[in-house]
């Protein structure tokens, strides 16, 4: 998916810090629509099936959070927009309050280039892989991304720490699916997705967010399935790291 096709809306009611922002989108390559409060936010995706919306969570009219409800109880294409936090409070509270709303991630302001970045890439990616975007496939694109971090050792640490963390995320949101918690389930899928991505395992990263969407609509009926893909995908991903380690002689 080229960027630009992304449909993005920014929700802030401070001026500068909208220019700010959609300043930030255009460096990168994407174009975006804005508006000043909650309420026009939620006028707005109604009316256009946005991609994506930049929601500042403290704003006149309706705040958010509000927001984010509202566009949350919608039906049809409206379910499918991601809504990423924008706020000055790095709480973890707040980052909890904003999940457990609806939201789907989290940018503290002043929003850093490369984290926004990061968000916008991998909401393309997903979106491209909802319209059937052909890409490498997965292994190529794993060991091509490893290869960038150039030094043995340093890749090994990195293939370490993946295989150390991803199985617990997984038992942790099998505990929470079991335990019936929509919201724990989701932090802990969207926390396998993000390493996920960041290794390039699109198909692990696919699989992970069908999960957290469900979870975000607290909707766990078919979290068993979801969640054995998701294992399924893991058990290929682990096969390639554990080959590549094998390749460096680590």
């Amino acid at each position: 998916v080229e960027a630009k096709s992304l449909r993005i809306l920014v929700a802030e009611d401070n001026t500068v810090n909208q220019k700010v922002i959609l300043l930030q989108l255009k460096k990168l390559g994407y174009n975006a629509d804005s508006v000043a409060n909650g309420l026009e936010a939620v006028e707005g995706v109604r009316k256009i099936p946005y991609d994506v919306v930049l929601m500042d969570c403290h704003m006149p009219e309706m705040n958010g959070y509000e927001a984010t409800r509202a566009i949350r109880q919608m039906s049809g294409r409206a379910q499918l927009t991601r809504i990423i936090a924008v706020t000055a409070n790095a709480d973890p509270e707040e980052r909890r309050k904003c999940l457990d709303v609806g939201m789907d991630d989290y940018l503290i302001k002043p929003i850093n280039l490369e984290k926004l970045k990061n968000a916008m890439d991998g909401i393309a990616s997903d979106v491209g892989a909802a319209q059937g975007v052909v890409t490498a496939s997965d292994a190529d694109a794993i060991v091509e991304g490893l290869k960038s971090f150039g030094d043995a050792a340093v890749i090994g640490e990195l293939i370490d720490l993946f295989l150390g963390d991803a199985p617990g995320k997984i038992a942790q949101a099998q505990k929470a699916i079991d335990a019936e918690n929509a919201a724990e389930t989701r932090e802990a899928i969207h926390s396998l997705k993000g390493s996920a991505r960041n290794l390039h395992a699109e198909a692990l990263a696919r699989a992970c967010e069908n999960l957290e969407q469900q979870s975000k609509k607290r909707r766990l009926e078919s979290a068993a399935a979801d969640i054995k893909r998701i294992e399924e995908e893991l058990q290929k991903v682990i096969a390639v790291l554990e080959g590549e380690k094998v390749r460096l002689g680590l």
